[in-house]
């Protein structure tokens, strides 16, 4: 892999956090999902992690993500609160499907349609 870190963004709400219950509010924000913390641990060593979560947007929800984060000790470089459509279309993507453990061999044996990989 390359020297220069690409970025992966990963969304709070249902991927790293329980989200059964649904919008609580900004500061409400479910348990680590199995895996999650494992997982991001993984992916650290060879992507910059940016967190996606609507939250983000004011500055109770921020220091709500980042006490989290901190809480479960969850690798991260940056937070968003920007995606740029609910649903994407890419290239480059892994559809999210509740197991980290699935998640991290989808990512490992992942190869767009020109045969990229981006563990290489």
């Amino acid at each position: 892999m390359a020297n220069k870190k690409e970025n992966l963004i990963c969304d709070l709400d249902g991927t790293l956090a329980d989200y059964s219950h649904g919008w609580i509010g900004p500061t409400k924000i479910g348990n680590p999902l199995d895996g999650a913390k494992e997982a991001l641990d993984l992916l650290h060593k060879h992507f910059r992690i940016i967190i996606f979560s609507v939250r983000n947007e004011s500055k109770p929800g921020h220091e709500a993500i980042v006490e989290w984060l901190k809480k479960y000790k969850m690798p991260y470089d940056a937070i968003t609160s920007i995606k740029p459509a609910g649903l994407l279309i890419d290239d480059n993507c892994i559809t999210f499907g509740g197991n980290w453990k699935q998640t991290i061999l989808d990512i490992a044996n992942f190869n767009n349609w020109q045969k990229y990989s981006p563990l290489d």
